[in-house]
């Protein structure tokens, strides 16, 4: 992917020009996640994004009823970012 100047950003991390991503997504395992709305089997899937400024992580745990309930980000200044999935309506 490849991304311009634009979405760059001062508190973390900014550039020149169009800078190119590569993605690697990797499904890694099972595993039973304690959450607010009960204990989830979910499934792993642990990505990487490599570009000239550096690397970032996620690891995303999918569970088959809820989705998407639980995202940890390491971002490319090395701050971690993490979203729980807390409620269901």
């Amino acid at each position: 992917m490849r991304i311009g100047e634009i979405w760059g950003d001062a508190r973390w991390k900014i550039w020149k020009g169009i800078i190119k991503n590569i993605y690697k997504y990797k499904i890694t395992g099972e595993e039973l996640l304690c959450t607010e709305i009960g204990n989830l089997i979910c499934l792993i899937t642990e990505a990487t994004a490599n570009s000239e400024l550096g690397e970032t992580y996620l690891k995303s745990y999918y569970n088959e009823s809820y989705g998407f309930v639980r995202y940890e980000f390491r971002n490319i200044d090395g701050s971690v970012l993490i979203f729980n999935l807390i409620k269901v309506e």
